[in-house]
């Protein structure tokens, strides 16, 4: 075991993988014996896969870049009003995606 500092690199990180963690938990379509299947690459930067179970949907979107990616919104194959289940953010309407350097959306 490591002591982990508050405000280093190493706790954001501990921090920010246990929140993921806890979320792919409480989620049923992260079960693992729900199929996971890679979408489109609609941005090279950027890969996104879907996964689908009877009661729930997710599209996961990871940019690899070091700097902002742009996804379109009807890439994402899920219809309404979506949840970024990784912050709690409402993703509305039809305007494109923008993931910082490095960030991960779960959206359901």
């Amino acid at each position: 075991a490591f002591p982990l500092v508050e405000g280093t690199v190493a706790h954001r990180v501990w921090h920010a993988l246990r929140s993921a963690v806890r979320v792919r938990a409480s989620l049923p379509v992260m079960h693992a014996a729900v199929e996971s299947v890679v979408l489109d690459p609609v941005n090279p930067a950027v890969l996104a896969w879907e996964r689908r179970s009877p009661g729930q949907s997710l599209v996961a979107l990871h940019n690899f870049s070091e700097h902002p990616q742009v996804w379109p919104r009807w890439a994402v194959p899920l219809p309404g009003r979506l949840t970024d289940t990784l912050t709690g953010t409402a993703v509305d309407g039809d305007e494109p995606l923008v993931l910082g350097a490095y960030e991960v959306r779960w959206l359901v």
